[in-house]
């Protein structure tokens, strides 16, 4: 996914602080749970896309300690026959 973050920036950031968590680490992903803050309809080049904001929350355990991070991204996706492609992450912050 690193590759649709169309901010260097935020790519670069999240890219270390994700590096950093796995090193030499036990993780185990519990739940991700996706709440859409708002969606919208938009054209990206000539096609139909929606512009989707969300929160992202993943839950697990690191080295058997529990962890939670949040996500909130701004996406422009694709939905066709129950599949969402990710065109770009627009923008990105986590916790």
């Amino acid at each position: 996914m690193y590759q649709s973050i169309a901010n260097t920036e935020h790519r670069r950031l999240l890219k270390e602080e994700r590096d950093a968590f796995y090193k030499e680490s036990v993780v185990n992903i519990n739940e991700v749970s996706t709440q859409v803050k708002s969606a919208k309809k938009a054209q990206y080049g000539k096609t139909d896309v929606g512009v989707v904001e969300c929160d992202i929350d993943v839950k697990g355990t690191r080295n058997d300690q529990a962890f939670e991070k949040i996500y909130t991204m701004q996406m422009v996706v694709n939905y066709q026959t129950n599949v969402v492609s990710v065109y770009e992450v627009e923008d990105i912050t986590w916790e």
